[in-house]
């Protein structure tokens, strides 16, 4: 490694992942490929969310946001418990499922690891988002199997 970090650009960062960009996708993806290899590349926090919302929005194919939710110590910033789509106990179970039912497995996770812990109340910060549909889902499992907020 020879210590020349480079930033990659959000811009750059999709048309490693946009299948659809032709040319440009696979130029940015040999690019990203050799930074990451060369471990020269860098990310920033704009960036990483920049490209989330490009990748599962705006792009003709989108990617599929999983669902994930965390139980946060607001005094100190920590995550105390930590559930979701991708989490190794139902990611197999969760494959197969409707976005909202997904979303209920999540909820009943995060109670479930929320309890062993000894956490069984919180506060449920929606982000913004309306109570419905995959939220609804996620906080009405928390609830059934546990949690109080």
């Amino acid at each position: 490694m020879s210590g020349n970090r480079q930033f990659v650009d959000t811009n750059v960062l999709v048309y490693a992942y946009d299948v659809t960009a032709g040319d440009k996708h696979s130029r940015a993806r040999a690019l990203v490929n050799e930074l990451w290899d060369t471990r020269e590349g860098c990310l920033s926090v704009q960036v990483l969310q920049e490209f989330f919302v490009t990748t599962t929005r705006k792009i003709p194919r989108p990617l599929e946001a999983p669902a994930a939710a965390q139980i946060i110590d607001d005094l100190t910033g920590i995550t105390l418990v930590s559930a979701g789509t991708l989490s190794p106990e139902i990611r197999d179970k969760v494959g197969s499922l409707k976005k909202k039912d997904a979303a209920h497995e999540v909820g009943k996770l995060l109670a479930d690891k929320a309890k062993s812990k000894g956490i069984d109340q919180v506060v449920f910060d929606r982000n913004g988002f309306l109570y419905h549909g995959r939220i609804k889902s996620l906080a009405e499992s928390c609830r059934e199997h546990g949690l109080v907020f």
